[in-house]
């Protein structure tokens, strides 16, 4: 078991690790190779037999994880041709022997192969941005791998997504490793081991019955037959994935899990003349994690609703001046509120009048005094589906984040508020590089799912504060409130390191993609338009000056 310290040149020690794994290559084809010449001639012993399927087991394991899918393809059937026969019916079989001998001869040429490549940035790791939202949550993760190259490779790189790893090599110590460590959050298991092929489904089922039997457990497994996953379903695995897996599918996985990916806090306005009482409401809903304003006058509520853009109004009916219903027919003859949620509050009783409240334009009638409890379970409730429905509209079907127009209307909000509270506003323009040449390569799925994959980390590396948008094809923008160019440029260099470093899957082939970016930030220009255009500016310098970086628009003097 082993607990490393998160090293400082990412890079570097990646690239160590593949040319550790390449040069102990050899050794490891001699050892199968002697092991077989003992076997063939009935010289192996039952711990000879079960050492040299252990060794084609790791090369199974690892080789795929180091970009050799080829070499891990071979491994893997002679590990079950090997696991098929006993010692005594190998040596009597030469077709078998036959068999293992043209698939030795298979290792050898993709080791040959894989020596021959440079040692390349294939294999740097994600780098993430601790942030305060994942604080909150445990990030201890117990990974149960017995192949050492595999283990190292997939902790490095889990470690720079602000999760701490530990290594369990030895999965029958899984129940006793947990009680010493009693901080994990969760746990990644190989499902095949040498001494069982479903020997970590065998191993969580020791769990039962104990304190860490609620613990998520998701499998990894270059097993992709029924019976396993079944095993792990029974196991109470809570997700399944084949080696070698995409880092970034696997943290989204376990984020997933651990509820780390955070929703933008409700943002909810109060529009009621009973400060006392608006107040105790507010405080309810910000306890809850939600932003709140509060509005006593009709008057107010105009610019409210332009600076906290809200997911829901909560209206009180009877208002001083202009009743609740008058109110709410003039928030709805705005476009842009035609589909908020308005609910109102009133003391109340009678049916009709609540009634007709609600042909005004209210989508629910609470009747007050509210309990505090219902009140935050009825709004959040309805933010969820107003969210839900708006995000069909709002959202690209494909990546997730906005489309083009919502993320337009986004940068309009926040500039009018930076304008407002004299803030600094960023935004960014990000392209990825030579992208036409992974749709030829490798498809058009496979070019969605590197989208998807930069969407993935834009979002849980920027706060939730931070919009995202496809301005169009591979083409995003980053809408930055509250933060100077500088911090911006800090970000996204951060970022454009982490993505490129991500290894990308087609067809069991790994391969990198980049980005580059430029960012314009306000007060240096004012204008939508004019900072659309500036980052334009600063992304073709970007893609000029090389690629895979980012540059910052400088206005002239």
């Amino acid at each position: 078991m082993a607990d490393s310290p998160v090293p400082d040149d990412f890079a570097a020690v990646l690239a160590e690790l593949k040319a550790n794994y390449l040069q102990e290559l050899p050794d490891k084809l001699l050892q199968v190779e002697q092991g077989l010449q003992q076997a063939f001639l009935a010289g192996a012993s039952d711990d000879d037999y079960a050492t040299l399927v252990r060794i084609v087991h790791s090369l199974a394991g690892s080789a795929g994880s180091f970009g050799l899918p080829e070499l891990s393809k071979v491994a893997k059937a002679m590990e079950l041709a090997l696991r098929a026969q006993t010692p005594a019916a190998l040596a009597q079989s030469p077709a078998i022997q036959s068999d293992l001998i043209q698939q030795f001869a298979l290792m050898r040429s993709q080791c040959v192969a894989a020596d021959s490549k440079p040692v390349s940035n294939r294999l740097q790791p994600a780098v993430r941005r601790a942030s305060a939202a994942v604080a909150a949550y445990g990030n201890r993760v117990l990974l149960v791998e017995d192949e050492v190259d595999t283990a190292e490779l997939h902790a490095t790189q889990i470690r720079f997504f602000n999760y701490e790893v530990t290594v369990l090599h030895d999965h029958t110590r899984l129940r006793e490793t947990l009680d010493s460590l009693g901080d994990v959050a969760i746990i990644l298991m190989d499902m095949s081991f040498p001494d069982h092929p479903l020997g970590g489904a065998e191993a969580l089922m020791t769990l039962q019955g104990s304190d860490h039997e609620t613990l998520p457990v998701l499998f990894l497994s270059s097993r992709d037959d029924f019976e396993s996953r079944l095993h792990a379903a029974r196991a109470g695995g809570n997700g399944y994935l084949l080696k070698p897996v995409e880092i970034a599918n696997l943290v989204e996985a376990m984020d997933r899990q651990l509820n780390r990916v955070r929703p933008e806090p409700e943002r909810i306005l109060i529009v009621d003349d009973d400060l006392a009482v608006s107040h105790l409401y507010a405080r309810a809903l910000q306890q809850e994690g939600m932003v709140v304003q509060t509005v006593s006058e009709a008057s107010h509520i105009e610019a409210a609703l332009a600076e906290l853009h809200p997911d829901l109004v909560l209206l009180d009916l009877y208002m001083p001046v202009w009743s609740g219903m008058e109110i709410a027919a003039a928030i709805r003859q705005h476009p842009a509120y035609v589909s908020l949620p308005i609910v109102f509050l009133s003391s109340e009783e009678d049916v009709s009048r609540q009634l007709s409240a609600m042909r005004q334009g209210a989508d629910e009638f609470l009747t007050k005094p509210i309990q505090l409890p219902h009140l935050i379970e009825s709004v959040r409730t309805r933010v969820e589906r107003y969210r839900a429905l708006r995000g069909y509209m709002l959202n690209d079907s494909l990546t997730g984040v906005l489309n083009h127009a919502a993320i337009m209307n986004r940068l309009d909000v926040e500039l009018a508020r930076a304008i407002r509270t004299q803030s600094p506003l960023s935004i960014v323009m990000l392209d990825l590089d030579h992208f036409k040449r992974v749709n030829d390569d490798y498809g058009h799925p496979v070019g969605d799912r590197v989208l998807k994959s930069l969407t993935y980390m834009l979002r849980q590396r920027l706060r939730s504060s931070d919009s995202v948008g496809r301005y169009g094809g591979e083409e995003f923008i980053l809408v930055m409130p509250d933060t100077p160019q500088d911090a911006a440029v800090k970000v996204m260099v951060q970022l454009c390191e982490a993505f490129a470093s991500l290894q990308q899957y087609a067809n069991e082939r790994a391969f990198q993609v980049s980005f580059s970016a430029g960012v314009a930030n306000f007060p240096t220009l004012v204008h939508a338009v004019d900072l659309i255009s500036a980052a334009d500016q600063a992304l073709y310098l970007a893609k000029q000056s090389g690629r895979r970086q980012v540059q910052r628009y400088t206005k002239p003097s």
